[in-house]
């Protein structure tokens, strides 16, 4: 309990806060996930949540800012799955304040992510994390693919499946009825994606 946070960017920073604007910022991906390393990241001049639209292959600035109260191994730059810069911190690794250019060959995302390889105190977890969540990239109009990933997810939903068929728990036969259907749906459209 309280280990894990999400931070929402929300619209207007100097006005009251209010749970529409935040849910809104969650809903648009405007957000990063931590256990304790504080994150910043921008691609291209967009924001976490963003879409950067490029007409043609390029390379573009990104900023990426760290803080955090233990020292974390990994600060990098995810691309599609890929590590695509490791991005350099002070001599005690729980701060960096980087810029730098990557270059954007395909459609796809990009976030920044933390990590460390063990636990430190005061992280109550088994061991320190921070994620942005993605930054989508366009590149010439190009749709973002990725089979591998929809493969992970068709998997993860059958595990989902299985796990519900088992369960004894259902009001009804039509309640576990729909709650199957919802869950075949989803493996469907990972099934078509991995395509």
């Amino acid at each position: 309990m309280g280990r894990d946070r999400i931070y929402v960017r929300v619209a207007n920073t100097n006005a009251p806060f209010k749970i529409d604007s935040w849910l809104d910022g969650l809903k648009h991906g405007r957000s990063f996930v931590t256990n304790g390393p504080l994150l910043r990241f921008t691609l291209g001049g967009q924001p976490v949540g963003g879409e950067l639209k490029l007409p043609a292959r390029t390379s573009v600035r990104f900023a990426a800012t760290l803080q955090s109260i233990v020292p974390v191994d990994h600060l990098e730059l995810v691309c599609n799955g890929e590590v695509a810069i490791n991005i350099p911190m002070n001599g005690a690794h729980d701060a960096s304040d980087a810029v730098g250019r990557l270059h954007l060959a395909r459609s796809g995302w990009c976030l920044l992510r933390a990590w460390a390889e063990k636990a430190a105190d005061p992280v109550l977890d088994s061991y320190p994390y921070a994620t942005t969540n993605p930054i989508y990239v366009t590149v010439r109009g190009a749709r973002r693919r990725s089979p591998d990933d929809a493969k992970y997810f068709m998997r993860w939903v059958e595990r989902v499946r299985d796990n519900a068929k088992a369960n004894p728990g259902y009001k009804s036969e039509e309640q576990k009825t729909r709650v199957l259907k919802t869950i075949e749906t989803a493996h469907a459209v990972y099934e078509k994606l991995a395509k």
